[in-house]
């Protein structure tokens, strides 16, 4: 038997976008147990039954089922404080030139400026953060870089909207992605009005699924799958059933995508939520909460014993606290109070729900945000905060990654843009002292030129108290002054922006003398040194500097001026060390300047 031909090499577009909108749906069809644990996920954090996901079939209800957390939400108490771990650090990618061309050195840090420009724009933090929720509870989280009217944009993705074949994504490689959405018919009339016949015509998908009075939704298939080998199979589709909206060659060998996994599983594409892990112990927590519920009630409304001789009319008898009732036998009614739950189930239910935060990898006092009972210490919190990030070691390195892809996948749409003649984009790179327009053409380099990696995060603890015990243990130990610099100068070198306050006005010498020399080195109009800077400041961070270009093989030109600016400062800083006056005879001579700072 012959294999059917796939989509991609269909030889008529109405053929390709019925085969390639039939091919998603089959995977959909296929993968429907995927599809309902998205689905109960997404109600075991938010707490109601969930029938579908998608826009023509959402819809929610509160329930008070024991398969839905009612009470005590341990999934999105774990869920919550996961991502509340992860989120602290910020990863920026930092583009490295494989070689020590100083040209090449230059391309890179303008490509990293516009990146974390773009970034900024997108908002990426916050979107990082909602791909995150999805990878932890939903098990694989999902940003697409897309552009809109010729700008890049970053976009999550719903992990129900995207399919991979079983069998092609095996190995985490797959070479076919679709993307099922449901848009509405007049977007689509709107976008698309050359093919306005066939979107009039167009039918929706499952009725079985459609429960929105507004109905007129279809669904819309995007796809893309990569070339093979020579050959020219490449493609990035945008169908509907039976006609193609839009169409292109796909020549590259990744797709616009960046995923985030919390569990990778051993075979297979997508990642193993939290939701699934704690399900059954949520589960059982539910059912005994509930069963502890009604205990509470009967202790708390007690029943009466009505002797048949008591002559009570019953009809008095309610369930209103301070109710009186006359009765005029010999025997008052008796009350009937049923003991509370043993402990025996409390100690139970405790250790379930210790057992759950211990499986996510989320201490108690994390997720209560506060520290452990003994634990005062700057130096005892930096330990606890250590040892819980080192669970968390897989996920933070799984966030980090998700950055560094997203970065990659971010210069390969902006190269695609660019070999299809569309408009230069400019952003907006904002440092700590100025902001930067940086445009597209300015960045450009060979992919071969440069490695991604992450820039280093803070060294210093979380923690006010941490910090400072750190600081002080830097200032004790004396490893200021074996190290040859200043201390201020070591903490700047911790990339610890939050202890600005703490350095105070210090920090600005190091920022004012950094920013000279960058001027310096772009060859843009630099300050002039002043009698009124921190003159030791300037020639200390100008010798770093310029040794620092020698490593880097920065041209000679450059090289000068900074030996002609740090001349200047010399100079300077004789001429204020003559003027001050002399010491009485006898008295120690004041320090250096270099040894004042």
């Amino acid at each position: 038997m012959t294999a059917a031909t796939p989509w991609w090499r269909a030889e008529e577009p109405r053929k390709r976008a019925a085969d390639v909108v039939a091919a998603a749906r089959g995977i959909r069809d296929r993968q429907s147990e995927r599809r309902a644990w998205l689905t109960l996920a997404y109600g075991l954090y938010g707490d109601f039954d969930a029938f579908d996901l998608s826009p023509t079939g959402y819809s929610v209800e509160r329930t008070s089922s024991a398969d839905v957390p009612t009470v005590l939400n341990l999934v999105r108490a774990c869920a919550d404080t996961v991502r509340a771990e992860l989120i602290q650090s910020k990863p920026r990618p930092m583009f490295m030139p494989s070689g020590a061309d100083w040209s090449v050195r230059k391309k890179c840090g303008q490509l990293g400026r516009f990146v974390e420009g773009l970034f900024a724009e997108q908002a990426f933090d916050r979107t990082s953060s909602e791909v995150a929720m999805d990878a932890i509870l939903f098990g694989t989280g999902i940003v697409r870089v897309l552009t809109e009217q010729g700008r890049p944009c970053l976009e999550r993705v719903m992990p129900w909207e995207v399919w991979v074949d079983e069998q092609d994504g095996y190995y985490r490689k797959p070479r076919a992605i679709y993307l099922l959405r449901y848009v509405h018919r007049d977007e689509l009339l709107a976008l698309y009005p050359d093919a306005a016949a066939a979107i009039e015509t167009a039918q929706g998908d499952d009725r079985r699924w459609v429960r929105t009075t507004d109905t007129d939704h279809l669904p819309v298939v995007e796809a893309w799958h990569l070339p093979t080998g020579d050959d020219d199979d490449g493609r990035h589709v945008i169908a509907i059933d039976g006609e193609m909206l839009f169409e292109e060659e796909w020549e590259h060998n990744w797709l616009p995508f960046a995923f985030m996994r919390w569990k990778t599983p051993l075979c297979g594409f997508w990642g193993n939520g939290l939701a699934a892990e704690l399900y059954e112990i949520q589960c059982d927590v539910n059912r005994v909460v509930e069963a502890v519920q009604i205990g509470q009630r009967l202790n708390t409304w007690p029943r009466l014993a009505v002797p048949r001789s008591a002559q009570v009319n019953t009809e008095q008898l309610t369930d209103e606290p301070g109710t009186m009732f006359e009765y005029s036998g010999p025997q008052p009614p008796t009350a009937l109070v049923w003991p509370g739950c043993p402990p025996e189930i409390y100690q139970w239910l405790t250790s379930q729900i210790e057992w759950a935060f211990q499986f996510s990898g989320v201490s108690m006092s994390a997720a209560r945000s506060e520290k452990s009972a003994g634990v005062t210490s700057g130096r005892a919190i930096q330990l606890e905060s250590n040892l819980q990030s080192r669970r968390f070691i897989d996920v933070q390195r799984a966030f980090e990654q998700f950055y560094l892809d997203t970065a990659r996948v971010l210069v390969g749409v902006m190269e695609h843009e660019a070999a299809n003649d569309n408009a230069d984009v400019e952003v907006v790179w904002r440092g700590k002292y100025r902001a930067e327009r940086i445009k597209w053409t300015q960045s450009r380099l060979e992919e071969s030129s440069y490695v991604i990696r992450l820039t280093p995060v803070s060294a210093l603890a979380s923690s006010p108290s941490g910090r400072v015990d750190q600081i002080s243990s830097l200032m004790n130990s004396g490893f200021a002054q074996q190290a040859g610099a200043p201390l201020p100068l070591l903490i700047r070198a911790l990339e610890a922006p939050d202890t600005e306050s703490l350095l105070g006005p210090i920090s600005v010498a190091y920022d004012l003398v950094e920013r000279i020399c960058e001027d310096l080195l772009e060859d843009n109009d630099a300050r002039r040194p002043e009698p009124f800077f921190n003159l030791s400041v300037c020639l200390l961070v100008g010798v770093l500097t310029y040794q620092q270009w020698c490593l880097w093989d920065v041209p000679e030109d450059r090289l000068d001026a900074l030996r002609d600016w740090l001349d200047e400062v010399r100079e300077m800083a004789e001429e204020a060390a003559a003027a001050q006056p002399q010491p009485p005879q006898g008295a120690p001579a004041p320090p250096p300047p270099a040894a004042a700072a």
